[in-house]
């Protein structure tokens, strides 16, 4: 079976980034980014959607299959106050219809006609590195 232009478009532009795709399918694809901060490895999975000509690039952090009442408030003003400074994503919560959980995660939305390879690149890690950077944040509380 051929590959979807989603698919072709998603492999030729991580390759052209020099980033390689765990996984992708007609409707998704996952980037995973390891990181090695202060000594601690980490990884994140950043996950590529189409919808329309716009393109979501999300990450979702370890918050998550929780009832939004059980997330403690200071987590949510964190995320708001890191969505005040961001101009290109933001935190969200986001509600997968398989479930009555939520999860925190962090996403940012281009249109696909503005993704170059470095462009592609850029978005990709800055949203796995937002998420990254927060749970690091966490595990010191």
């Amino acid at each position: 079976m051929a590959d979807s232009s989603f698919e072709t478009r998603v492999k030729t532009l991580a390759y052209q980034a020099d980033l390689r795709i765990s996984e992708t399918t007609p409707n998704i694809a996952k980037l995973v980014f390891k990181f090695n901060k202060e000594g601690e490895s980490t990884e994140q999975r950043v996950w590529i959607a189409p919808y329309g000509d716009t393109w979501e690039f999300s990450c979702m952090s370890f918050i998550n299959n929780q009832d939004p009442k059980n997330i403690p408030p200071i987590l949510l003003i964190y995320a708001l106050q890191e969505n005040a400074k961001n101009r290109r994503g933001c935190w969200t919560l986001n509600h997968y219809s398989n479930s009555d959980k939520y999860v925190l995660e962090y996403m940012a939305n281009i249109s696909s006609a503005l993704l170059t390879p470095e462009e592609f690149r850029k978005t990709c890690n800055a949203v796995a590195v937002e998420v990254d950077d927060f749970e690091r944040i966490l595990s010191k509380i």
